[in-house]
């Protein structure tokens, strides 16, 4: 499933519609429409706090939208091995369900810095058997990618203000 701009209208819609049920039926009508006119498919949006469960009518597969909004746990299924970075807030992930496998994308803000979270991340991945591949580093930070034998996975980090922001992405291969 490729939602693109869809999931992002959607956490959008998520964080607007708030508590109120006639607004969650609406944005979960608009959300629907958004996805299904970027991506083509026909799809269901289930707006649950600050959950979002999107799944492909024609092929069952599943895509989980967490907010920042009180969730401080990774997604189902993300593996122990590459925890959250210590002392980090959850902006948002996703779990998203496919005939290759499940892929993940999560969002982190932290006070470390962008060396600190890659330092974390390499001893991390190397531990869990993968192989560093690609590092690109930029003045405010980096990218590294790491495969193994059955996923990828890639951890980005952007300097800001207070810290940066970390985005982790883990994917089958």
């Amino acid at each position: 499933m490729r939602f693109g701009i869809g999931i992002l209208l959607l956490t959008l819609l998520v964080l607007a519609a708030g508590c109120q049920q006639a607004a969650q039926k609406a944005a979960e009508g608009m959300a629907e429409r958004a996805i299904e006119a970027q991506s083509g498919g026909k799809i269901s949006a289930d707006i649950s706090g600050d959950t979002v469960t999107i799944t492909d009518k024609e092929t069952g597969g599943e895509t989980l939208v967490q907010t920042g909004k009180g969730g401080q746990r990774m997604p189902e299924g993300w593996p122990a091995e590459l925890p959250k970075y210590p002392g980090s807030t959850i902006l948002s992930s996703t779990r998203q369900e496919a005939d290759e496998g499940v892929a993940f994308h999560v969002m982190l803000h932290t006070s470390a810095t962008a060396a600190e979270v890659a330092d974390f991340y390499a001893k991390k991945a190397k531990a869990a058997g993968f192989s560093q591949m690609n590092k690109t580093e930029t003045p405010d930070g980096f990218s590294l990618y790491y495969d193994s034998e059955t996923r990828g996975f890639a951890v980005t980090a952007i300097a800001d203000d207070d810290g940066c922001d970390v985005a982790l992405q883990l994917v089958p291969k």
